[in-house]
């Protein structure tokens, strides 16, 4: 019994072990892949909603809707960090995710499938605040989806290893 516990756990820190290795390998493409995809999404939404009037940047930094930090008022640089943490974190994911695939094309189609989900999940949260679009604004849905699947590609590209075969 005891030989079993042994193999899980030294199975389980060898696996970890790897994970950290890997992670303090690849920690700055992570993370200012994450930055750049979360900075042309937030710059795309804020020229949409300067152009067309589309609350899809004010979506994006919203926080209405989060326990604790909806209390205070935020300026929009303070804002635009949370959204850039969540960018980085989202980046992350992806990072560990896409390396169980092969090609870099596969991993394109993943990061913007993940994203639009992402993206498409967080959408109805509109309905949880005065300062967002009507969930029924089919425009800013639109834009809103179409930004994701922009963000999505862009990190997939800036995440996916460049030696893989291209399909």
């Amino acid at each position: 019994m005891t030989d079993w516990y042994t193999f899980v756990h030294n199975t389980d820190k060898q696996i970890w072990e790897g994970v950290v290795k890997m992670l303090q390998k690849h920690w700055v493409k992570i993370f200012f892949s994450g930055i750049i995809a979360g900075l042309v999404l937030s710059f795309s939404f804020k020229l949409i909603e300067q152009w067309k009037a589309v609350k899809v940047y004010t979506l994006l930094l919203n926080v209405d809707y989060i326990p604790f930090l909806n209390r205070f008022t935020y300026p929009e640089s303070v804002e635009v960090g949370f959204h850039l943490l969540v960018s980085v974190f989202v980046s992350l994911v992806l990072f560990l995710l896409l390396r169980e695939i092969r090609t870099s094309y596969h991993k394109l189609i993943v990061s913007m499938v993940v994203s639009l989900l992402i993206g498409a999940a967080y959408y109805p949260m509109t309905v949880l605040s005065e300062r967002t679009p009507q969930l029924t604004d089919l425009a800013a849905l639109l834009y809103w989806l179409a930004g994701h699947a922009v963000f999505g590609l862009l990190l997939g590209w800036m995440l996916a290893d460049r030696k893989s075969p291209s399909r």
